[in-house]
Protein backbone atom coordinates (compact mmCIF):
# COMPACT_ATOMS: atom_id res chain seq x y z
CA UNK A 1 0.00 0.00 0.00
CA UNK A 2 1.31 3.44 -0.93
CA UNK A 3 1.09 5.91 1.97
CA UNK A 4 0.82 9.31 0.30
CA UNK A 5 0.53 11.35 3.49
CA UNK A 6 3.51 9.72 5.20
CA UNK A 7 7.17 10.74 5.45
CA UNK A 8 9.55 10.79 2.47
CA UNK A 9 11.26 7.67 3.75
CA UNK A 10 7.97 5.75 3.94
CA UNK A 11 6.92 7.03 0.50
CA UNK A 12 10.17 5.88 -1.09
CA UNK A 13 9.95 2.55 0.72
CA UNK A 14 6.39 2.04 -0.57
CA UNK A 15 7.38 2.99 -4.15
CA UNK A 16 10.38 0.66 -4.00
CA UNK A 17 8.32 -2.25 -2.66
CA UNK A 18 5.19 -1.81 -4.79
CA UNK A 19 7.09 -1.29 -8.04
CA UNK A 20 9.44 -4.16 -7.22
CA UNK A 21 6.56 -6.61 -6.73
CA UNK A 22 4.56 -5.30 -9.70
CA UNK A 23 7.42 -5.45 -12.18
CA UNK A 24 9.17 -8.55 -10.79
CA UNK A 25 8.51 -10.85 -13.81
CA UNK A 26 9.56 -8.12 -16.24
CA UNK A 27 12.62 -7.27 -14.13
CA UNK A 28 13.80 -10.88 -14.07
CA UNK A 29 13.20 -11.26 -17.82
CA UNK A 30 14.94 -7.97 -18.63
CA UNK A 31 17.92 -8.67 -16.36
CA UNK A 32 18.40 -12.26 -17.57
CA UNK A 33 18.29 -11.42 -21.28
CA UNK A 34 20.52 -8.38 -20.69
CA UNK A 35 23.15 -10.50 -18.97
CA UNK A 36 23.03 -13.08 -21.76
CA UNK A 37 23.39 -10.42 -24.47
CA UNK A 38 26.37 -8.92 -22.65
CA UNK A 39 27.94 -12.36 -22.30
CA UNK A 40 27.71 -12.87 -26.07
CA UNK A 41 29.83 -9.73 -26.49
CA UNK A 42 32.28 -10.86 -23.80
CA UNK A 43 32.74 -14.29 -25.38
CA UNK A 44 32.87 -12.90 -28.91
CA UNK A 45 36.11 -11.00 -28.24
CA UNK A 46 38.28 -14.02 -27.25
CA UNK A 47 36.59 -16.10 -29.97
CA UNK A 48 37.69 -13.62 -32.66
CA UNK A 49 41.17 -13.26 -31.18
CA UNK A 50 41.93 -16.94 -30.51
CA UNK A 51 39.91 -19.05 -32.96
CA UNK A 52 39.74 -16.61 -35.88
CA UNK A 53 43.12 -14.89 -35.39
CA UNK A 54 41.41 -11.49 -35.26
CA UNK A 55 39.52 -11.98 -38.54
CA UNK A 56 36.05 -10.66 -37.73
CA UNK A 57 34.81 -11.13 -41.30
CA UNK A 58 35.53 -14.87 -41.08
CA UNK A 59 33.42 -15.11 -37.94
CA UNK A 60 30.55 -13.22 -39.57
CA UNK A 61 30.77 -15.47 -42.62
CA UNK A 62 30.48 -18.61 -40.48
CA UNK A 63 27.28 -17.35 -38.84
CA UNK A 64 25.80 -16.24 -42.19
CA UNK A 65 26.07 -12.50 -41.55
CA UNK A 66 26.96 -10.68 -44.76
CA UNK A 67 29.25 -7.65 -44.67
CA UNK A 68 29.22 -5.79 -48.00
CA UNK A 69 32.50 -3.97 -48.54
CA UNK A 70 32.14 -3.07 -52.23
CA UNK A 71 32.91 0.57 -53.07
CA UNK A 72 31.18 2.70 -55.74
CA UNK A 73 32.58 2.04 -59.20
CA UNK A 74 32.06 5.59 -60.45
CA UNK A 75 29.49 4.55 -63.09
CA UNK A 76 26.03 6.00 -62.57
CA UNK A 77 23.02 3.74 -62.99
CA UNK A 78 19.25 4.01 -62.81
CA UNK A 79 17.96 2.55 -59.55
CA UNK A 80 15.13 -0.04 -59.61
CA UNK A 81 11.88 0.80 -57.87
CA UNK A 82 12.25 -0.23 -54.23
CA UNK A 83 8.52 -0.96 -53.93
CA UNK A 84 8.78 -3.57 -56.71
CA UNK A 85 11.68 -5.28 -54.93
CA UNK A 86 9.71 -5.33 -51.66
CA UNK A 87 6.67 -6.84 -53.39
CA UNK A 88 8.91 -9.49 -54.94
CA UNK A 89 10.14 -10.55 -51.48
CA UNK A 90 6.76 -10.46 -49.77
CA UNK A 91 4.85 -12.24 -52.55
CA UNK A 92 7.09 -15.32 -52.54
CA UNK A 93 7.24 -15.94 -48.78
CA UNK A 94 5.86 -15.05 -45.35
CA UNK A 95 8.35 -12.21 -45.02
CA UNK A 96 7.29 -8.67 -44.14
CA UNK A 97 9.85 -6.00 -45.02
CA UNK A 98 10.37 -3.45 -42.24
CA UNK A 99 13.78 -1.87 -42.97
CA UNK A 100 15.54 -0.91 -46.19
CA UNK A 101 19.19 0.20 -46.44
CA UNK A 102 20.65 1.65 -49.64
CA UNK A 103 24.32 0.88 -50.33
CA UNK A 104 26.19 2.83 -53.07
CA UNK A 105 22.89 4.34 -54.23
CA UNK A 106 22.95 5.79 -57.75
CA UNK A 107 25.89 3.61 -58.79
CA UNK A 108 25.93 0.42 -60.86
CA UNK A 109 27.57 -1.28 -57.87
CA UNK A 110 24.58 -0.50 -55.63
CA UNK A 111 22.79 -2.93 -53.32
CA UNK A 112 19.47 -2.90 -51.49
CA UNK A 113 19.53 -4.46 -48.04
CA UNK A 114 16.01 -5.46 -47.00
CA UNK A 115 15.17 -6.93 -43.61
CA UNK A 116 12.07 -7.61 -41.56
CA UNK A 117 10.11 -10.28 -39.73
CA UNK A 118 8.97 -13.75 -40.73
CA UNK A 119 5.25 -14.26 -40.20
CA UNK A 120 3.93 -16.99 -37.87
CA UNK A 121 7.18 -17.13 -35.92
CA UNK A 122 8.10 -15.88 -32.45
CA UNK A 123 11.19 -13.91 -33.37
CA UNK A 124 12.06 -14.93 -36.92
CA UNK A 125 13.79 -12.27 -39.01
CA UNK A 126 15.34 -12.22 -42.47
CA UNK A 127 17.86 -10.11 -44.36
CA UNK A 128 18.10 -10.15 -48.15
CA UNK A 129 20.45 -8.32 -50.51
CA UNK A 130 19.39 -7.16 -53.95
CA UNK A 131 22.05 -6.34 -56.57
CA UNK A 132 21.27 -3.41 -58.87
CA UNK A 133 23.89 -4.61 -61.38
CA UNK A 134 22.29 -8.03 -61.91
CA UNK A 135 18.71 -7.12 -60.88
CA UNK A 136 18.61 -10.22 -58.70
CA UNK A 137 19.31 -11.60 -55.24
CA UNK A 138 22.89 -12.98 -55.48
CA UNK A 139 23.23 -16.45 -54.01
CA UNK A 140 26.57 -15.66 -52.37
CA UNK A 141 24.91 -12.84 -50.40
CA UNK A 142 21.67 -14.69 -49.63
CA UNK A 143 22.64 -18.01 -48.14
CA UNK A 144 19.97 -20.59 -47.47
CA UNK A 145 19.35 -22.01 -44.03
CA UNK A 146 19.46 -20.56 -40.57
CA UNK A 147 22.22 -20.38 -37.97
CA UNK A 148 21.56 -21.26 -34.34
CA UNK A 149 23.85 -18.45 -33.13
CA UNK A 150 21.95 -15.80 -35.08
CA UNK A 151 18.58 -17.27 -34.11
CA UNK A 152 19.56 -17.32 -30.44
CA UNK A 153 20.78 -13.72 -30.39
CA UNK A 154 17.70 -12.55 -32.32
CA UNK A 155 15.43 -14.31 -29.84
CA UNK A 156 17.21 -12.64 -26.90
CA UNK A 157 16.87 -9.23 -28.53
CA UNK A 158 13.17 -9.85 -29.24
CA UNK A 159 12.45 -10.79 -25.62
CA UNK A 160 14.65 -8.01 -24.21
CA UNK A 161 13.02 -5.22 -26.27
CA UNK A 162 9.56 -6.71 -26.67
CA UNK A 163 9.69 -6.69 -30.47
CA UNK A 164 8.07 -10.14 -30.61
CA UNK A 165 4.70 -8.60 -29.70
CA UNK A 166 2.35 -5.94 -30.96
CA UNK A 167 2.02 -2.31 -29.96
CA UNK A 168 0.06 -3.12 -26.80
CA UNK A 169 2.78 -5.36 -25.37
CA UNK A 170 5.51 -2.91 -26.36
CA UNK A 171 3.68 -0.14 -24.53
CA UNK A 172 3.45 -2.40 -21.48
CA UNK A 173 7.20 -3.06 -21.70
CA UNK A 174 7.76 0.71 -21.84
CA UNK A 175 5.65 1.32 -18.72
CA UNK A 176 7.33 -1.51 -16.82
CA UNK A 177 10.75 -0.12 -17.79
CA UNK A 178 9.70 3.23 -16.29
CA UNK A 179 8.66 1.32 -13.15
CA UNK A 180 12.16 -0.14 -12.91
CA UNK A 181 13.62 3.37 -13.20
CA UNK A 182 11.27 4.57 -10.43
CA UNK A 183 12.34 1.66 -8.24
CA UNK A 184 16.03 2.54 -8.70
CA UNK A 185 15.43 6.22 -7.93
CA UNK A 186 13.26 5.31 -4.96
CA UNK A 187 15.99 3.02 -3.66
CA UNK A 188 18.59 5.78 -3.96
CA UNK A 189 16.39 8.29 -2.16
CA UNK A 190 15.58 5.72 0.52
CA UNK A 191 19.29 5.10 1.05
CA UNK A 192 19.95 8.85 1.31
CA UNK A 193 17.09 9.57 3.73
CA UNK A 194 18.07 6.65 5.91
CA UNK A 195 21.65 7.89 6.28
CA UNK A 196 21.29 11.65 6.27
CA UNK A 197 20.62 11.70 10.02
CA UNK A 198 23.97 10.09 10.65
CA UNK A 199 27.13 12.12 10.91
CA UNK A 200 29.34 9.48 9.30
CA UNK A 201 30.48 9.81 5.66
CA UNK A 202 28.86 13.19 4.83
CA UNK A 203 30.83 13.49 1.57
CA UNK A 204 29.58 10.12 0.33
CA UNK A 205 26.02 11.09 1.20
CA UNK A 206 26.34 14.46 -0.55
CA UNK A 207 27.80 12.81 -3.65
CA UNK A 208 25.00 10.25 -3.85
CA UNK A 209 22.37 12.95 -3.35
CA UNK A 210 23.86 15.18 -6.05
CA UNK A 211 24.32 12.37 -8.59
CA UNK A 212 20.80 11.04 -8.01
CA UNK A 213 19.29 14.49 -8.45
CA UNK A 214 21.46 15.63 -11.36
CA UNK A 215 21.51 12.44 -13.42
CA UNK A 216 17.81 11.62 -13.00
CA UNK A 217 16.73 15.13 -13.95
CA UNK A 218 19.43 15.61 -16.58
CA UNK A 219 18.50 12.61 -18.71
CA UNK A 220 15.13 14.25 -19.53
CA UNK A 221 16.39 17.50 -21.15
CA UNK A 222 19.29 15.54 -22.69
CA UNK A 223 16.82 13.26 -24.47
CA UNK A 224 14.67 16.24 -25.49
CA UNK A 225 17.68 17.99 -27.05
CA UNK A 226 18.56 14.80 -28.96
CA UNK A 227 15.07 14.78 -30.52
CA UNK A 228 15.42 18.44 -31.51
CA UNK A 229 18.86 17.92 -33.08
CA UNK A 230 17.55 14.90 -35.01
CA UNK A 231 15.06 17.26 -36.65
CA UNK A 232 17.12 20.37 -37.34
CA UNK A 233 20.58 18.99 -38.22
CA UNK A 234 20.87 18.36 -41.99
CA UNK A 235 21.40 14.80 -43.16
CA UNK A 236 24.40 15.96 -45.20
CA UNK A 237 26.22 16.90 -41.97
CA UNK A 238 29.02 14.29 -41.89
CA UNK A 239 29.43 14.02 -38.10
CA UNK A 240 25.71 14.28 -37.43
CA UNK A 241 25.36 11.16 -35.28
CA UNK A 242 28.51 11.95 -33.32
CA UNK A 243 27.31 15.50 -32.62
CA UNK A 244 23.96 14.19 -31.36
CA UNK A 245 25.65 11.66 -29.07
CA UNK A 246 27.99 14.30 -27.65
CA UNK A 247 25.09 16.69 -27.09
CA UNK A 248 23.29 14.06 -25.00
CA UNK A 249 26.31 13.28 -22.83
CA UNK A 250 27.31 16.93 -22.39
CA UNK A 251 23.84 17.97 -21.23
CA UNK A 252 23.71 14.99 -18.87
CA UNK A 253 27.18 15.83 -17.57
CA UNK A 254 26.24 19.48 -16.96
CA UNK A 255 23.10 18.53 -15.05
CA UNK A 256 24.96 15.89 -13.03
CA UNK A 257 27.54 18.52 -12.07
CA UNK A 258 24.82 21.08 -11.32
CA UNK A 259 23.29 18.62 -8.86
CA UNK A 260 26.24 19.27 -6.53
CA UNK A 261 25.29 22.98 -6.33
CA UNK A 262 21.50 22.62 -6.10
CA UNK A 263 20.42 23.63 -2.60
CA UNK A 264 16.68 23.30 -3.26
CA UNK A 265 15.54 20.17 -5.06
CA UNK A 266 12.06 21.10 -6.28
CA UNK A 267 13.10 24.26 -8.17
CA UNK A 268 15.99 22.32 -9.72
CA UNK A 269 13.59 19.63 -10.97
CA UNK A 270 11.02 22.24 -12.00
CA UNK A 271 13.43 24.23 -14.17
CA UNK A 272 14.74 20.99 -15.70
CA UNK A 273 11.22 19.98 -16.71
CA UNK A 274 10.54 23.52 -17.95
CA UNK A 275 13.56 23.36 -20.24
CA UNK A 276 12.55 19.88 -21.43
CA UNK A 277 9.04 21.08 -22.20
CA UNK A 278 10.29 24.06 -24.20
CA UNK A 279 12.76 21.95 -26.20
CA UNK A 280 10.14 19.27 -26.90
CA UNK A 281 7.66 21.94 -28.02
CA UNK A 282 10.33 23.36 -30.36
CA UNK A 283 10.78 19.86 -31.81
CA UNK A 284 7.06 19.63 -32.56
CA UNK A 285 7.11 23.10 -34.14
CA UNK A 286 10.16 22.16 -36.24
CA UNK A 287 8.36 19.02 -37.40
CA UNK A 288 5.40 21.01 -38.68
CA UNK A 289 7.57 23.69 -40.30
CA UNK A 290 9.86 21.21 -42.08
CA UNK A 291 7.69 18.11 -42.65
CA UNK A 292 4.03 19.13 -42.41
CA UNK A 293 3.23 18.12 -45.98
CA UNK A 294 5.12 14.83 -45.66
CA UNK A 295 3.36 13.86 -42.42
CA UNK A 296 -0.07 14.58 -43.91
CA UNK A 297 0.77 12.62 -47.07
CA UNK A 298 1.94 9.66 -44.99
CA UNK A 299 -1.28 9.83 -42.98
CA UNK A 300 -3.38 9.71 -46.15
CA UNK A 301 -1.42 6.69 -47.41
CA UNK A 302 -2.03 4.79 -44.18
CA UNK A 303 1.23 5.51 -42.32
CA UNK A 304 -0.10 7.14 -39.14
CA UNK A 305 2.94 6.43 -36.94
CA UNK A 306 4.88 9.61 -37.80
CA UNK A 307 1.98 11.95 -37.07
CA UNK A 308 1.02 9.94 -33.97
CA UNK A 309 4.54 10.31 -32.55
CA UNK A 310 4.42 14.05 -33.25
CA UNK A 311 1.13 14.39 -31.38
CA UNK A 312 2.48 12.26 -28.51
CA UNK A 313 5.48 14.59 -28.22
CA UNK A 314 3.12 17.56 -28.06
CA UNK A 315 1.29 15.91 -25.16
CA UNK A 316 4.61 15.18 -23.42
CA UNK A 317 5.70 18.82 -23.88
CA UNK A 318 2.44 20.03 -22.34
CA UNK A 319 2.89 17.54 -19.48
CA UNK A 320 6.44 18.77 -18.78
CA UNK A 321 5.34 22.42 -18.83
CA UNK A 322 2.36 21.72 -16.58
CA UNK A 323 4.36 19.80 -13.97
CA UNK A 324 7.14 22.41 -13.98
CA UNK A 325 4.60 25.18 -13.45
CA UNK A 326 3.11 23.36 -10.47
CA UNK A 327 6.54 22.83 -8.92
CA UNK A 328 7.73 26.40 -9.48
CA UNK A 329 4.43 27.97 -8.36
CA UNK A 330 4.56 25.82 -5.23
CA UNK A 331 8.06 27.11 -4.60
CA UNK A 332 6.88 30.71 -4.97
CA UNK A 333 3.91 30.08 -2.67
CA UNK A 334 6.15 28.51 -0.03
CA UNK A 335 8.47 31.55 -0.18
CA UNK A 336 5.52 33.93 0.25
CA UNK A 337 4.24 31.88 3.19
CA UNK A 338 7.64 32.04 4.87
CA UNK A 339 7.76 35.84 4.39
CA UNK A 340 4.31 36.18 5.97
CA UNK A 341 5.31 34.03 8.92
CA UNK A 342 8.48 36.07 9.46
CA UNK A 343 6.51 39.33 9.20
CA UNK A 344 4.00 38.15 11.79
CA UNK A 345 6.87 37.19 14.10
CA UNK A 346 8.40 40.65 13.74
CA UNK A 347 5.05 42.33 14.45
CA UNK A 348 4.50 40.11 17.48
CA UNK A 349 7.89 41.12 18.86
Amino acid sequence: MYRNESTIRNKMHDIHAVVGVTSLPFGLLYALTGVMLNLTVVFQIPTVLLLYKGDTNALLKDINIVNITEKPSGVEALMPNISDVIKQIESNSNNTVSFVSLINYGNDNAFYSLSGSVQNTFSGIFNKYYSVNTLSFPQELNKEGRNVVVDGVVMLYSVHYGTFAGLDMRFLFFVLALFICAMIVGGNVLWIVKRQKRAANPKTLATMRALTLGSCVGVIPATAIVFLLERILPVSFETRSVAIEWAFFLVLLVYSAAGFFAKKHKPFIGYGLLMSGIVTALTVIADWIMFAGTMLDLWQYGHQVVLAINLAMAVIAALFLGISRLMLVEKKTNNEDSVIVESKAVIAK
